[in-house]
């Protein structure tokens, strides 16, 4: 029963209307699942790349002029956010990589003194 109603209520919410308020709140919504799952195994940027472009872009241009100063701050804000999530889970790649690099390159120190040194 209970799957019953949530599955009416998200074939109501999705067939609703996307409107202003509605794009701020999911926006909003989208930014917070970011923050949470973002450093999960699994999460993938590539999807949530796309449906930032989504909010970012398709919708802004939909309701930016409809926004008032505030509203256009909250959806920088945003944006802000994202970026800074988004490149500090790559620059976390960067230097995971770095290090395994640094590591492989001090084994190679290693076996070359100790071939000088034996021989």
């Amino acid at each position: 029963m209970k799957i019953k109603i949530l599955c009416i209520l998200t074939l109501i919410t999705a067939c609703t209307p996307m409107t202003k308020d509605r794009y701020l709140h999911e926006y909003g919504q989208f930014i917070e699942k970011i923050k949470t799952h973002s450093a999960a195994p699994g999460f993938s940027w590539e999807t949530a790349d796309k449906k930032f472009r989504l909010y970012n872009e398709t919708l802004y241009e939909e309701f930016k002029d409809k926004m008032d100063t505030r509203e256009k701050m909250l959806c920088f804000r945003y944006k802000a956010y994202y970026t800074v999530l988004r490149h500090k889970e790559a620059a976390k790649a960067l230097a995971a990589e770095a290090v395994e690099d640094i590591n492989f390159l001090i084994d190679q120190a290693k076996e070359v003194i100790n071939d000088v040194k034996y021989k």
